[in-house]
């Protein structure tokens, strides 16, 4: 596969090549089904809270519970989370949804 044909491949290498300078595409195994790159906003703690407009220690608390609420956190590190946006848009569907049947 030329990876400069492919729309996202090529965006993505133009993206790392500005960060590192060059960039040297991974060439799968034949055999290796092609799956597609997905480059998505995230947010931190601190960002996210600003969003909702709740404390950053709403949004730890909501991660501790035994049912987690709110967005979707992802552990990056021991004590670093993200919330992708997509995660957050979707969060807020449901949201909205849950609200219009009640």
């Amino acid at each position: 596969m030329n990876y400069d044909d492919h729309p996202d491949m090529s965006a993505v290498c133009v993206g790392l090549q500005e960060l590192t300078g060059s960039v040297t595409p991974i060439s799968p195994d034949t055999n290796w089904p092609m799956t597609q790159f997905v480059v998505d906003f995230f947010y931190t703690t601190e960002e996210m809270a600003k969003i909702l407009k709740v404390d950053p220690s709403t949004l730890r608390r909501w991660r501790l519970l035994e049912i987690p609420k709110g967005p979707k956190a992802t552990c990056i590190s021991e004590r670093t989370w993200r919330y992708y946006h997509a995660d957050f848009v979707e969060w807020m569907n449901e949201r909205r949804n849950a609200v219009g049947a009640a």
